[in-house]
C-alpha cells in the first residue's frame, strides 16, 4: 500500500512538473480523433493562436482557420503523407494568423497513438511550437553572411562551411570565384573539396586537420595548393576554427576560409629558387676544390689561376697551421692589400675577431680544432663568425687537407653567410607576419559586435609583438573646413609611451603638418623612413613621440581614403622591404573590412532602433488621430440625432451650431494630414502673393479674441512700427503657422494665463526685411529632453498631452516645413510650469504701397443680401447631395439653376443653350469626362461666350498644385469644399458683375 502510494506521489510530481515545463516553454498540445475530426487543444496551443483558454471550437477547423492559406496546403499534405505511411513522423513549419491579425511562424509535429481494427489511424496527438524568433534570427544570420562575404571579397578570402555529421561542406561566392566556379557547378561533398587540394599537399592538409579535430593542436592553418577550373594550381593559407560540438563533446560544424596568398607564394619560391641556385653554386665549387686537389701536382698552374680567381675567401694552412698562401678574395675580405702583410697579421686578426661565444650563448668554434681534424681526417665544414670593425660576419668553413710538399696543408674556403642569413630572416620575418596577418583575419572574422573593440585591441597587439615595433595605431580620416584631417582612434604600444588622446594624435592636418602624405597615401603607397630622413615638419610631428623609424599604411573602404595603419620603431631604426610592406597592406585591408563591417552592424541596430521608436510613434499617433477624427464625427452624427428627434428651433438651432462647429474641426484635422502627407511626398508647395501683413495678423487676432475670452486669458498682439506694410508671401501658409502657435498656446495655457504674439523688424536691405514672429505663452511648459522631438512627425512632447489637450501632433512639423519653404528657421524656449516661447524668422520681399492695388474688401459675414434674378447658373456635379446643397444655398438669391451630372453632358447642354448660361460651376472628378476635360471643350468650342462666361471649379482637390491646374485648363477661379456659403455668394456676385462689363464692352 506504502509503494502504491509513492508511486502516485511521484506520478503528480512528474505531471505537475510535466505541466510546468509546457507552460514555461510554450509548447501547445492537441489530441485530434480523426473519424469525428474533434481536437482537443491545450490553453498553451490556444495562447500561441492568439486565444484564450476555452475561445476555440474543439474541431479541426480551427487548425486549418489559423493556418496562413498559402500554407495549408503544404502542412495538409505533411500530414496526409503521414497518414498514409509514405513518412516516418509528421513535421511542418508554417505561419499562423493570430486573432490580432498578426503572422508567426509556428512548427507542428505529429504521431499516431491510436488505430483501429483495420489497422486505420484513429487519433493523432502533437505539438505546436512558436518558432517566429528563430525564423527571425535564420533571417539576421542571412543578413550578416552577406557582410561577412562583402569582407571576405575585400580581403580576397573565400570561406567554407564544414558540416561534420553530414560531411557537406558549404562554400561562398568568393571562395568559388577564386577556383572558377558557380554554386551551381558544386555538390559539397567532401571528395569534391579533397580533389581541389594539390595531390602533394592533401597528406599534409588532412593530418594537420585531423589533428585538430582529435585536439592534439590548437589552431588549424597550412598552406595549400587548390586547383582552379582551368587546371592550374593557386597557392592559399587554408584556416578554420571549430564553431559547434555535439552533446559528447564532439566537434559537429567547422568555419574557416582560404586565403589567396599565391602571388606572395610565388615571389617565396623565386627567392628560394635564387638560394638554391646559390646552393648548387657553393656544391659545383666544392667538387671543383676536390677535383683540384686530386690534381694538384699535374694542374698546379690552373689550381693557382683558380685559387686566385675564387670569389670566396681562401687560404692555405701547412701543417704547422701557419698561413702560407691567401687568395686577393681574402684579403678584400680583411682589407689589407699586401699578402705578406696579411700572412704577417692574420694570426693576430684571427684570435681577436673570433667572438668566445655565439650570440645564442653557445661557446664559439675553436679554429685551431677544426684545422687538426681536417688534418687528420681530411674534410671538415663548420659555422663561425668574426667580427670585423665592429660588424658581425656569420661564415660558412671548408677544410680540405691537401698534398704540399713532401707533407699535407689544409686548404680553408671561407663562405660570407650575411646575404644568405638575411634572406632566410627575411623569409622567417614574412612567415611570421604573414601568420600574423592570417590570425588577425581569423580574430576579427569570429569577432562578436559587442566584442569588436577588445577584439581589434588584441589584434593590434598581435600585429605589433609579431612585427616587432614599440607601438601599433589607426587613423582615421575626416574632412574640416575644407581641408582633410586624420585623429588617432585606436592604439597599442609596448616599450613606447602611449600618444592616444594627446596634442599629436587629435585633429592632425595633412596639410600643415603632414604634407606629403596625403598625397602618398591616397595612390595606395605607403610611408616607409627613417624619421631622421623626413622633412622638417613632419620631424617636428613625430620625433617628439620617440619615434626614430616608421611605417604608414594606407586603408581604403569603398575605394575611399579612409585612413592608415602605423607602425613605430622608438628604440632601433629599421626599414621594412617591400613583401613586409604588401603583407602588412593586406593586414590593413582586413582591419578596414572588420570596421567597415563594425560600422554596418552598428548602423543596422541604429536603423533598427530608430525604426522601432519611429513604428510606436506612428502607432500612438493613429490612436490619437482615431479619437480626434472620431470626436467630431460622433458630434456631428449625436446632433444629427438630436435635432432630427427636436421640436424645438431653438434645440436644432443649436444643434447646427455645433455640428458646423465639429464639422469644421473635423476639416481642420483633415487638413493637417492632407498636408503631411504633402511633405512626407516632398509635395508641399508655396503660392507667394503681395499682402497687407498687418491684415494677416489683425484676421489671425480676431480668430482667437474669442476663445482667449472663453478662458479668461490676456491675449496680446505687438506689431513694432517699423515692421513694413506690404510684403510677398503665402498669405494661407504665413497664417496657418502663426494660427497653429496661438492655437497650441490658448490650449497650453490655463485660464487667467497670459498669451502674447509679437512681430518685430530685426534686419533689412532694400529689397527685403528679415522678421521675427514670437509667440509666448504662460502655460504648462515643456521639459527639456522632450524639446528634441517636438518637431518630428507624428510624435507630441508626452503622449499625456494628446489625451488630456488633444490634437494631431501634426501642427509643429507642418509649421516648421512651411517656415523652411520660406526660407526661414524655428526654435523653442521653454520650462516646465513657466510656459513656452516659439520664435521663427524669415525674410520677405517687401513692396512699395504705391505699387500695389488691393481688392475691394469682401463682405464680411453673410449680412448682405445678394438678388441674381434673371440669371441663369449651369451646375456641373454628378453627386446629388451636392447639388441639392448648392441650389439651397442660392435658393434665396434667385438664381436660376440647371444641372449637368457629368462633363459630357455639361458639354452638350452649354453648346445646345449657351447664351442662356451666365455662369458655371464645375466639379473635377466627374465619371465620362472630368471637369478639367470639360472646361476645356467649353472653351475650345470657338464662341464669345465660350471663352467669357465665368467657370469656377468647385471641388474638394485644394492643394495649390491642383489651383493651379484649374486655371490651366481655363477655369477662372476656384471654391474648395466643404462649401463657404460665403465664398460661394462673393465669387458669384464678382464674375456676375465682371460678365456684365464683358457683354457691354461686345
Amino acid at each position: 500500500m506504502k509503494d502504491s502510494n509513492k508511486q502516485s506521489f511521484y506520478e503528480t510530481v512528474f505531471k505537475d512538473s510535466l505541466e510546468l515545463i509546457i507552460d514555461a516553454t510554450k509548447i501547445g498540445l492537441w489530441d485530434w480523433h480523426l473519424p469525428s475530426g474533434k481536437v482537443i487543444y491545450s490553453k498553451q496551443w490556444e495562447n500561441i493562436v492568439g486565444y484564450s483558454e476555452g475561445e476555440l471550437p474543439q474541431t479541426v477547423k480551427s487548425w486549418e482557420n489559423a493556418v496562413l492559406p498559402e500554407d495549408l496546403k503544404k502542412a495538409e499534405q505533411a500530414i496526409e503523407a503521414y497518414l498514409a505511411g509514405e513518412t516516418d513522423s509528421y513535421e511542418a513549419e508554417f505561419r499562423i494568423v493570430r486573432k490580432d491579425g498578426s503572422v508567426i511562424w509556428a512548427q507542428d509535429k505529429g504521431t499516431i497513438t491510436q488505430w483501429d481494427k483495420n489497422g486505420t489511424p484513429v487519433r493523432l496527438v502533437g505539438v505546436l511550437q512558436d518558432i517566429n524568433r528563430l525564423k527571425l534570427a535564420e533571417e539576421e544570420i542571412k543578413e550578416n553572411n552577406r557582410h561577412l562575404d562583402f569582407i571576405a571579397h575585400l580581403s580576397e578570402l573565400g570561406t567554407w562551411d564544414w558540416d561534420l555529421p553530414t560531411q557537406k561542406i558549404s562554400y561562398n561566392d568568393e571562395y568559388l570565384s577564386m577556383l572558377g566556379y558557380t554554386q551551381e557547378e558544386i555538390t559539397g561533398t567532401m571528395n569534391e573539396w579533397e580533389s581541389f587540394n594539390h595531390p602533394d599537399d592533401l597528406p599534409n592538409t588532412m593530418r594537420m586537420l585531423d589533428d585538430y579535430l582529435a585536439g592534439k593542436i590548437d589552431s588549424y592553418s597550412c598552406e595549400t595548393r587548390m586547383k582552379h577550373k582551368d587546371g592550374h594550381y593557386i597557392w592559399t593559407m587554408d584556416m578554420g576554427r571549430i564553431s559547434e560540438w555535439d552533446e559528447n563533446g564532439e566537434p559537429k560544424r567547422v568555419l574557416g576560409g582560404h586565403l589567396n596568398i599565391d602571388k606572395l607564394k610565388r615571389a617565396e619560391q623565386k627567392l628560394q629558387k635564387a638560394l638554391n641556385e646559390i646552393e648548387k653554386y657553393n656544391i659545383g665549387l666544392q667538387g671543383e676544390i676536390q677535383k683540384g686537389i686530386k690534381s694538384l701536382e699535374q694542374m698546379q698552374q690552373n689550381v693557382k689561376v683558380m685559387f686566385e680567381a675564387n670569389p670566396h675567401a681562401s687560404v692555405i694552412f701547412d701543417n704547422t697551421f701557419r698561413i702560407v698562401d691567401a687568395n686577393p678574395a681574402t684579403l678584400k675580405f680583411f682589407g689589407i692589400e699586401d699578402k705578406d702583410e696579411f700572412i704577417e697579421k692574420i694570426g693576430e686578426i684571427l684570435v681577436t675577431s673570433i667572438p668566445p661565444v655565439n650570440p645564442d650563448g653557445t661557446p664559439a668554434v675553436s679554429v685551431p680544432e677544426r684545422l687538426l681534424y681536417a688534418m687528420e681526417h681530411g674534410y671538415c665544414e663548420f659555422e663561425t663568425a668574426i667580427v670585423l670593425d665592429g660588424v658581425y660576419i656569420p661564415l660558412n668553413m671548408i677544410l680540405k687537407r691537401i698534398p704540399y710538399g713532401d707533407s699535407y696543408a689544409v686548404a680553408a674556403y671561407q663562405l660570407d653567410l650575411r646575404t644568405l642569413k638575411k634572406a632566410r630572416e627575411d623569409l622567417e620575418r614574412q612567415d611570421l607576419l604573414l601568420k600574423a596577418v592570417n590570425e588577425v583575419a581569423s580574430l576579427l572574422i569570429s569577432a562578436d559586435y559587442g566584442d569588436f573593440t577588445l577584439t581589434f585591441y588584441q589584434a593590434l597587439e598581435l600585429l605589433g609583438k609579431n612585427v616587432g615595433v614599440d607601438r601599433v595605431y589607426i587613423w582615421q580620416n575626416h574632412e574640416k573646413n575644407g581641408k582633410l584631417y586624420c585623429t588617432q582612434i585606436y592604439e597599442w604600444s609596448e616599450g613606447a609611451q602611449p600618444q592616444q588622446g594627446n596634442s599629436f594624435t587629435v585633429d592632425i592636418c595633412y596639410d600643415e603638418l603632414i604634407p606629403s602624405w596625403e598625397t602618398t597615401l591616397k595612390i595606395g603607397k605607403c610611408i616607409n623612413s627613417l624619421v631622421k630622413n623626413m622633412a622638417q615638419r613632419e620631424r617636428a610631428q613625430l620625433s617628439p613621440q620617440g619615434i626614430v623609424s616608421i611605417l604608414i599604411v594606407p586603408i581604403f573602404i569603398h575605394n575611399k581614403f579612409w585612413g592608415f595603419i602605423g607602425f613605430d620603431d622608438c628604440r632601433q631604426e629599421r626599414v621594412f622591404t617591400e613583401t613586409e610592406e604588401n603583407i602588412l597592406y593586406s593586414g590593413a585591408i582586413l582591419m578596414g573590412s572588420a570596421m567597415l563591417r563594425n560600422e554596418i552592424t552598428r548602423n543596422l541596430i541604429k536603423a533598427k532602433e530608430e525604426a522601432l521608436s519611429h513604428a510606436q510613434a506612428k502607432s500612438t499617433f493613429l490612436a490619437n488621430m482615431s479619437h480626434e477624427i472620431r470626436t467630431p464625427i460622433n458630434a456631428i452624427t449625436g446632433m444629427t440625432s438630436i435635432a432630427k428627434n427636436s421640436n424645438s428651433e431653438e434645440r436644432i438651432h443649436d444643434c447646427l451650431m455645433k455640428i458646423e462647429n465639429a464639422s469644421r474641426h473635423l476639416l481642420r484635422i483633415i487638413n493637417d494630414i492632407l498636408d503631411m502627407s504633402k511633405i512626407e511626398a516632398d509635395k508641399f508647395e508655396l503660392s507667394p502673393q503681395e499682402n497687407f501683413l498687418r491684415d494677416i495678423i489683425n484676421n489671425i487676432r480676431n480668430i482667437f479674441v474669442c476663445r482667449a475670452q472663453e478662458k479668461k486669458q490676456n491675449f496680446i498682439v505687438d506689431i513694432a512700427e517699423d515692421v513694413p506694410l506690404l510684403i510677398v508671401c503665402d498669405e494661407l501658409r504665413l497664417s496657418q503657422v502663426i494660427t497653429n502657435l496661438l492655437g497650441n498656446a490658448i490650449k497650453f495655457t490655463p485660464n487667467n494665463g497670459t498669451i502674447k504674439l509679437t512681430v518685430n523688424q530685426i534686419g533689412f536691405t532694400e529689397e527685403e526685411s528679415e522678421l521675427e514672429f514670437v509667440v509666448e505663452d504662460s502655460g504648462i511648459g515643456i521639459h527639456s529632453d522632450k524639446l528634441e522631438n517636438l518637431f518630428n512627425a507624428f510624435e507630441q512632447s508626452d503622449n499625456g498631452v494628446s489625451r488630456k489637450y488633444g490634437g494631431t501632433g501634426l501642427g509643429l512639423t507642418i509649421s516648421k516645413k512651411i517656415i523652411e519653404l520660406m526660407g526661414g528657421f524655428i526654435r523653442v524656449e521653454s520650462e516646465p510650469d513657466k510656459g513656452s516661447r516659439f520664435i521663427f524668422n524669415i525674410s520677405f520681399e517687401k513692396i512699395e504701397p504705391a505699387t500695389f492695388i488691393k481688392d475691394p474688401d469682401p463682405v464680411a459675414g453673410n449680412d448682405k443680401s445678394y438678388d441674381f434674378s434673371g440669371k441663369k447658373l449651369l451646375l456641373v456635379e454628378d453627386i446629388e447631395i451636392n447639388r441639392e446643397i448648392v441650389i439651397a444655398l442660392l435658393e434665396e438669391t434667385k438664381i436660376k439653376v440647371e444641372c449637368a451630372e457629368n462633363g459630357l453632358l455639361a458639354v452638350q447642354m452649354f453648346e445646345a443653350g449657351q447664351d442662356e448660361y451666365d455662369i458655371i460651376f464645375m466639379d473635377i472628378q466627374m465619371p465620362v469626362l472630368d471637369g478639367f476635360a470639360a472646361t476645356e471643350r467649353i472653351r475650345a468650342s470657338g464662341t464669345e461666350k465660350a471663352k467669357n462666361i465665368p467657370i469656377i471649379a468647385m471641388t474638394a482637390n485644394a492643394f495649390s498644385e491642383d489651383i493651379c491646374r484649374c486655371h490651366k485648363s481655363g477655369m477662372d477661379d476656384h471654391i474648395a469644399k466643404p462649401i463657404d456659403l460665403c465664398e460661394v455668394l462673393e465669387k458669384t456676385s464678382k464674375y456676375l458683375k465682371r460678365s456684365l462689363v464683358a457683354e457691354s464692352r461686345l
